[in-house]
């Protein structure tokens, strides 16, 4: 999940999940402890109110000033997270997606110009978001597909 240092109760994945840890993200914000700050990275045990095992979120820092870099440096911090935790498999809520702030096209442009560097190693990923969205990462991964010989 992501969340905005300025989106309080956050919303989209981040608010789910704050919904489904009875508001733990939201306590620790209050507390401080959790920012919101571009590249900030909480990880909590997801289970057992959750389905996975562990839960990454990450800071995205002012909604105001979200744009395609900041996008690039809160997915690069994602995924670095992830490669460092050894995870293979993966369920990405894209940052910013939530709230529209990035649109898909870009979004899943910048995600395969990251993934293509070979410290990425996951077996599948997972993209979380709204209908319209997986309708253009469907078609983009069909363009993209190469023939097999």
């Amino acid at each position: 999940g992501s969340v905005f240092d300025d989106e309080h109760p956050p919303r989209g994945v981040g608010g789910l999940v704050d919904w489904r840890m009875s508001g733990r993200v939201s306590e620790l914000h209050a507390q401080s402890f959790v920012s919101g700050n571009l590249g900030e990275l909480f990880l909590t045990p997801g289970r057992p109110r959750l389905p996975f095992d562990k839960v990454l979120i990450v800071g995205l820092g002012p909604r105001a000033g979200f744009d395609e870099a900041t996008y690039r440096t809160a997915l690069e911090r994602v995924l670095r997270a992830l490669a460092d935790l050894q995870v293979r498999r993966a369920t990405l809520d894209l940052p910013g997606r939530h709230v529209g702030a990035i649109e898909p096209g870009p979004a899943l442009q910048i995600l395969r110009a990251l993934l293509s560097q070979t410290v990425y190693d996951f077996e599948a990923l997972t993209l979380l978001d709204d209908g319209d969205a997986h309708r253009i990462y469907a078609a983009a991964v069909v363009a993209g597909a190469r023939p097999r010989r």
